[in-house]
């Protein structure tokens, strides 16, 4: 009969924190943080975050212990089923195999925490050094500084929270006040020496303004006379010089003066002959051996064609000091120093047989060069 029916099950209301609705699977992922060795900190906050969005963060810190109805003892066990699955997909694989089988969320969640929130003395003090040292540089904004600062203090705050009395409520806050006043005096101390009559400004009101409203006068006096903007003109000046220099090398400076083309080479002015289209490094006035296409274009055959092993094609450089050698017309060179003609003998071999092994080294600013083998163009045997 219908008087002996069981009354339908009550809905669970879709703000209750028993509520599971279509939108909610196994499969999803709460942060994009995966929880390895060394994070587990930077993890549990955004495991934190994104379960009070969902009103279930309480089965895990022990708020909810058992079912209340409308939940049933199969909704208690579906909830805590979706919770480790949720917890176990942003496990990294190398921690996820050092765990057991767990069904109860709140039994993984405080097991993760024995194993991995270790807080030890000298991360601490790693904290404080970073405090202490850090201050404002002439390319930091007021932003950064300010936010650097509030990253460490965040991360100490994990460490050391505010202390809290039962006997007395003022406790916690006189220890807030302390620390908020000690933050204030710490962002003052970084500033750069531009802000030093801000900064005075700001330590004489009473009561001390707090760190944030210290940070927006700041913000606005920075904003107001440009400081940031001058510190940081000269690296952006500086970069942009190179990037100019790259995207249009100098020629004969970026660039040596034979990969430049023909356009490029009319604009280069010799320091030696003060003739156009060439520079110091190619003027024929300082080559000793000229090239073999200077010789084709005049009829003339170049020196080293006729032997078996002289240099063709190249050119070396003159000597500073004394020396010997031969001039573009076939004539000994002339000493610049005395005006004498340095005798061929003084230098070279005028054998007209030469063993190639005995042939002597070319001397190059007086010091040794290639040895060459075959007739020499100052030997007696010479015929070119």
């Amino acid at each position: 009969m219908s008087g002996d029916a069981d009354p339908p099950p009550l809905k669970i209301d879709s703000s209750s924190p028993y509520y599971i609705g279509n939108h909610d699977k196994p499969g999803d992922r709460l942060t994009d943080i995966r929880l390895n060795l060394h994070n587990f900190d930077e993890w549990a906050h955004a495991v934190r975050t994104a379960l009070r969005a969902r009103r279930k963060f309480g089965f895990l810190d022990g708020t909810f212990t058992e079912p209340k109805p409308p939940c049933t003892k199969d909704d208690w066990e579906t909830i805590h089923s979706m919770l480790v699955s949720w917890l176990m997909n942003i496990i990294d694989p190398e921690v996820r195999c050092l765990l057991s089988k767990y069904e109860d969320a709140k039994r993984l969640w405080d097991d993760l925490h024995d194993r991995f929130d270790i807080i030890d003395g000298p991360r601490i003090q790693h904290i404080k050094g970073a405090l202490r040292d850090c201050r404002q540089t002439e390319t930091m904004s007021i932003a950064v500084y300010y936010g650097t600062l509030n990253q460490l203090w965040d991360e100490l705050d994990k460490y050391e929270p505010i202390i809290c009395c039962k006997c007395d409520a003022n406790v916690g806050k006189q220890h807030l006040e302390r620390r908020e006043s000690d933050r204030l005096h710490q962002f003052l101390l970084g500033l750069l020496s531009p802000y030093d009559t801000l900064r005075s400004v700001i330590l004489s009101q009473s009561p001390l303004p707090t760190v944030g409203r210290a940070f927006q006068l700041i913000s606005q006096e920075e904003r107001v006379k440009g400081l940031h903007k001058t510190t940081e003109l000269a690296p952006h000046a500086e970069v942009a010089t190179f990037a100019l220099r790259q995207n249009n090398p100098r020629p004969g400076i970026d660039r040596p003066s034979s990969q430049l083309s023909r356009s490029e080479r009319q604009k280069l002015v010799c320091s030696n002959c003060n003739k156009k289209g060439h520079d110091r490094s190619m003027c024929f006035d300082l080559m000793e051996v000229l090239p073999d296409w200077w010789y084709e274009l005049r009829g003339q055959k170049p020196p080293g064609h006729g032997g078996s092993g002289a240099s063709r094609g190249g050119y070396v450089p003159k000597g500073r000091g004394g020396g010997t050698g031969t001039s573009r017309t076939g004539q000994p060179r002339t000493d610049s120093a005395s005006g004498s003609k340095t005798e061929s003998s003084n230098a070279i071999h005028t054998n007209s047989k030469v063993e190639e092994s005995s042939q002597p080294p070319v001397t190059v600013y007086g010091t040794p060069s290639h040895t060459f083998s075959g007739p020499m163009y100052e030997n007696g045997d010479w015929q070119g």
